[in-house]
């Protein structure tokens, strides 16, 4: 069925508007470049958004080959897969860094190959590839359990729901590869995306309700495009930025409209480039118009977008937003109350709450209240209440139970 959807859409032409101005965001992206992936060159690099800057992180790291970051959840670690400098194994590990400390941390010392590190929700795990398994570490590198246990089946890229419950990942590899999910304690493990003779893989989480992945346009042409997958429904979207005669692979959500992903299209510095595109419409932008920069002559792939709620909470000295907010952690379904000095009222112009990707959930004006309930029906995980105060913004993270 996938196919004589994909063919329709296929028979379709998308132009970029070229009067679109590319996406105003804020936060930060990490990803990293590398001349090729077996000649062990690999670097990590931040685009910060608030200023445009563009930071290789990896220079002066004890490390080779860096690559594969994600942001903590708190904005404060990432969490990446390299190889301890001049050991001469090439043998993957896991290496945690607190951003703007020193020496990142090797997770996984002990031998094997372990790859495609992703933090939980919550921020206070780390599920990754053990050589052909998937496992969960703590932030220590303590083991606390292995997800899968199929060592002749090579079972790779984990990523977790939004709730925390599951873990989406890919077995197999080639034409063999399937996206499949799993609860985190090993039970239920069930196919997602599947057709024979046909690579799915990389699959990212969206929402509460959809991730993308990366597949082949069909089993003759292989060029990869990027899909959205909904699980409520049986069949994927065919995203109308991608072209048949190029690659695109690793998209990561920016909001529910947009998509940061790798791309090999014409115009491009090298081999993939990093680009923006619009999910909707197909319009698609280079990093490089954030700052010229971001792609060069190298491969650069495995963006992680990080909006800037989860960052810096409160840089302002001029004054501040004195906010209670309770119970915290919350039950599902359950009143959260935000209880603001009254002194600081007139200053307050709205609230909202903010998934972990970004979009906004609920906005609420207000008008001289020092007192605000808000009811959170949301799935179990992390969140965030974003309080405008005049020019200052205050952010606090929620935690549903």
């Amino acid at each position: 069925m996938k196919n004589l959807y994909l063919t329709a859409l296929l028979s379709i032409t998308f132009f970029t508007n070229v009067f679109s101005q590319i996406p105003t965001l804020n936060g930060k992206i990490v990803y990293h470049t590398y001349s090729g992936y077996e000649n062990w060159d690999g670097e990590i690099f931040i685009l910060d958004l608030s200023d445009n800057s563009v930071t290789n992180i990896s220079s002066g790291w004890n490390i080779d080959h860096e690559i594969n970051a994600m942001f903590s959840p708190d904005g404060n670690k990432i969490v990446f897969m390299g190889d301890i400098k001049g050991d001469g194994q090439r043998n993957w590990d896991i290496f945690l860094w607190t951003i703007g400390g020193g020496q990142p941390v090797n997770l996984t010392p002990y031998g094997g190959r372990d790859e495609d590190p992703k933090f939980s929700p919550d921020g206070t795990k780390i599920v990754y590839k053990s050589d052909n398994d998937i496992l969960i570490m703590d932030l220590q590198g303590n083991l606390l359990s292995n997800v899968t246990n199929t060592p002749n089946i090579e079972e790779s890229m984990p990523y977790y729901t939004v709730d925390g419950s599951k873990i989406l990942f890919a077995p197999g590899a080639g034409s063999e590869s399937d996206i499949y999910s799993i609860n985190v304690n090993g039970t239920n493990r069930q196919p997602v995306v599947s057709q024979s003779n046909y690579q799915e893989y990389y699959p990212i989480t969206r929402d509460n309700e959809s991730f993308f992945y990366t597949g082949w346009v069909n089993s003759f042409n292989l060029n990869d495009q990027v899909f959205l997958k909904y699980d409520t429904s049986s069949t994927s979207v065919y995203l109308p930025f991608n072209t048949t005669n190029a690659n695109y692979s690793d998209a990561t959500p920016a909001g529910l409209q947009y998509a940061i992903l790798s791309s090999t299209k014409n115009g491009g510095k090298g081999g993939y480039d990093l680009y923006i595109a619009d999910i909707n419409t197909g319009d698609i932008w280079s990093l490089d118009d954030y700052n010229n920069n971001v792609n060069n002559a190298y491969e650069n792939l495995g963006a992680n977008y990080l909006p800037s709620g989860t960052l810096s909470l409160n840089k302002s000295k001029k004054r501040q937003i004195k906010v209670s907010l309770y119970p915290n952690p919350i039950l599902q379904e359950r009143a959260l109350n935000i209880q603001i000095q009254d002194s600081q009222i007139q200053y307050i112009n709205f609230i909202q709450v903010i998934n972990m990707q970004g979009q906004i959930l609920k906005s609420i004006l207000l008008e001289n209240e020092s007192h605000v309930k808000i009811e959170m029906n949301y799935p179990k995980g992390i969140y965030f209440v974003k309080i405008n105060q005049g020019d200052i913004t205050h952010v606090e993270k929620i935690i549903i139970n």
